[in-house]
């Protein structure tokens, strides 16, 4: 708890409690910098696998639906040939 307060100080207005502790800027700046960029890249992943499932999901509803829809449509065009065929036989 003590870090998180001293951190929102600036180093030459420090209170008696944070001056107890040693103030690192460089390493420190560098890793939270590498911390940040891992954990973007890693949200980017996350969304890349979750759009890839998604688009997947999606493509398979609708390849099913117009197979559907597909055999609806020859089903009811073979109804309609063989009554031309019957009305043409008489």
């Amino acid at each position: 708890m003590q870090d998180f307060v001293c951190a929102h100080f600036l180093k030459g207005s420090l209170p008696a409690l944070c001056k107890e502790q040693i103030w690192v800027e460089g390493p420190t700046q560098k890793n939270d910098y590498m911390t940040y960029a891992g954990v973007v890249v890693l949200c980017i992943v996350v969304m890349a696998i979750m759009l890839y499932c998604v688009r997947r999901t999606v493509k398979r509803q609708v390849m099913g639906r117009m197979n559907e829809e597909i055999s609806h449509i020859v089903t009811q065009y073979k109804q309609f040939k063989d009554k031309s065929d019957t009305h043409e036989d008489m």
